[in-house]
């Protein structure tokens, strides 16, 4: 999850991602960005694609674009039960999830191996 910044993820995530290289190789990723305008973070979402893709990992096709963040969830990211798009923002993150995980347990099944 990254919020956007400037219409990108923010620097400290990218350089985490600089990081784990082989670690997360053939895994799935399941893009969720937030801001505070109506876009959804989805100018964050797109340049996140090429750095994910970049690391060989396999990107979902539907990112989870949350507007509007900051009346929707707390500062502790729980969602506020009574904003406007709360129901909307639960079920596609739960979607999210459920699919996250289906990709993830096909990978673990079918591992892919280079020849």
């Amino acid at each position: 999850m990254s919020p956007e910044y400037d219409h990108a993820i923010t620097g400290s995530l990218k350089n985490a991602l600089d990081f784990v290289g082989p670690e997360v190789a053939a895994k799935p990723a399941q893009i969720v960005t937030y801001s505070k305008y109506s876009d959804g973070g989805m100018l964050a979402a797109a340049s996140f694609v090429g750095i994910l893709q970049m690391l060989k990992i396999l990107v979902l096709p539907t990112p989870v674009l949350l507007w509007n963040a900051e009346p929707n969830f707390t500062t502790a990211g729980q969602l506020v039960a009574t904003a406007p798009n709360s129901a909307h923002f639960a079920e596609r993150l739960a979607a999210a999830g459920d699919e996250l995980r289906h990709y993830a347990q096909v990978m673990k099944d079918h591992p892919y191996h280079a020849e």
